[in-house]
C-alpha cells in the first residue's frame, strides 16, 4: 500500500514535470516566434549547404508570392537579394538544377510573372524528396505560424551570419587553390553530360515551360559567367547550347554576361561576393529590361514553336 502511494506520487510529479517543460517549451518557441517576426533577420551563411536549401525552399513557401523568379543552382544562389530586388525570389538550389526550382513552383502553385532558368546545370535531375519535404502541409502549417521553427531563424545560422558580417571583410580568394579547383573540375567527368541526359532533360524541362505558358508566365534564360578557363569546354558549352536550341536568343531573352568584364570566382564555377553583387546588379537591369516590355503574344508564339521543335527533336535523340 505505501509503495502503490509512493509510486503514483513519483508519477504526479513526473506528470507535473513533463507538462511544466512542455508549457515552458511552448511560451519560449512563441516567445523567439514573436522576436523574429517583429526583427526579421536574414541568414547569410548557414551550417550546411542542406540548410541554405532548406531556408530557400522555406522563404519562397511561406513568403508572399514573387513577381520574378529565378531557378537553377548554386550558381546564382550567391547572387545578393538585395541588389535583385524585394519581387525577386530565389530558388536556386546548390547540388541542384532550375528542375528543381520549377517542381516547387508548381508544387505549391506559386506562379510568378516571370521565370528565370539557369542554364549552365538545367541538366541536373530534379529532387522531388526535396520538394515533397519543403511543402509537407502540417510542417508548412506549423512552421508559418511559429517562425522559430524555420531553418533560417535556427539560432546556429543567424549566430554563424552575425559573425560573418562581423569580420574585416571579404578575403581574396588563393589562386593556387582555385587553380587546383579549376583543374578538379576539367578532369572531372560527372560533370560532363551524356547526349541522352541533355535530350532527356530539355524534353522534361520543354513540358515545365509549356504548363508554365499556360498561366501567362513569361520565360528567360540566365546564364551565369565561370572562369574563363572552363567557358568554352564540353562540360560547360553543351548544356548552354542544348538549351539554346530550345530557348533561341534570337526569340527568347537570355542574359549573358560580357566577358570583356572580369568576374572572381572561388573555384572556377561560383563567383566571390564581389563578382555575385556585380553580376546581382546586372541581373536587376535586364529584369527591369524585362518588365518594362510590353506583353505580347509574339513571344509566346515564337517560345511555342521553340518547344515544338525540341519535343521533335529530343523523340529523335538516342538514349545514352
Amino acid at each position: 500500500m505505501i509503495r502503490s502511494s509512493i509510486s503514483n506520487s513519483e508519477g504526479a510529479r513526473e506528470r507535473r514535470f513533463w507538462r511544466r517543460a512542455a508549457a515552458a517549451f511552448v511560451v519560449a518557441l512563441a516567445g523567439y516566434s514573436a522576436v523574429v517576426a517583429v526583427v526579421p533577420v536574414k541568414p547569410t551563411t548557414f551550417v550546411t549547404q542542406d540548410a541554405r536549401n532548406a531556408a530557400m525552399a522555406e522563404s519562397f513557401v511561406l513568403g508572399p508570392r514573387p513577381k520574378i523568379v529565378l531557378a537553377g543552382s548554386s550558381l546564382c544562389a550567391r547572387l545578393d537579394a538585395e541588389l535583385l530586388g524585394k519581387e525577386v525570389g530565389n530558388i536556386c538550389f546548390a547540388g541542384g538544377s532550375a528542375l528543381t526550382g520549377l517542381d516547387l513552383i508548381e508544387a505549391v502553385s506559386a506562379y510568378p510573372d516571370i521565370v528565370l532558368i539557369e542554364a549552365n546545370f538545367f541538366y541536373r535531375r530534379a529532387d522531388p524528396a526535396f520538394v515533397a519535404q519543403a511543402t509537407r502541409p502540417v510542417s508548412s502549417w506549423l512552421k508559418g505560424r511559429f517562425p522559430a521553427l524555420q531553418v533560417a531563424n535556427e539560432p546556429i545560422n543567424l549566430l554563424l551570419s552575425g559573425l560573418k558580417s562581423l569580420s574585416p571583410g571579404a578575403q581574396r580568394p588563393d589562386p593556387i587553390a582555385i587553380r587546383r579547383a579549376i583543374e578538379q573540375r576539367l578532369s572531372d567527368v560527372s560533370e560532363r553530360p551524356s547526349d541522352g541526359d541533355l535530350a532527356a532533360a530539355t524534353a522534361l524541362l520543354a513540358r515545365h515551360v509549356d504548363r508554365l505558358l499556360s498561366h501567362n508566365v513569361r520565360i528567360a534564360v540566365l546564364e551565369m559567367p565561370v572562369a574563363d578557363e572552363l567557358e568554352d569546354v564540353d562540360a560547360t558549352r553543351r548544356p548552354i547550347e542544348a538549351l539554346a536550341r530550345l530557348f533561341p536568343p534570337g526569340e527568347v531573352p537570355w542574359f549573358r554576361w560580357d566577358r570583356t568584364s572580369a568576374v572572381e570566382t572561388t573555384d572556377g564555377a561560383h563567383l566571390t561576393d564581389d563578382s555575385a553583387a556585380k553580376v546581382a546588379s546586372r541581373v536587376a537591369h535586364f529584369i527591369a529590361s524585362l518588365e518594362a516590355e510590353p506583353r505580347s503574344a509574339a513571344p509566346l508564339q515564337r517560345l511555342t514553336r521553340a518547344l515544338d521543335r525540341t519535343a521533335g527533336a529530343a523523340a529523335s535523340t538516342p538514349g545514352p
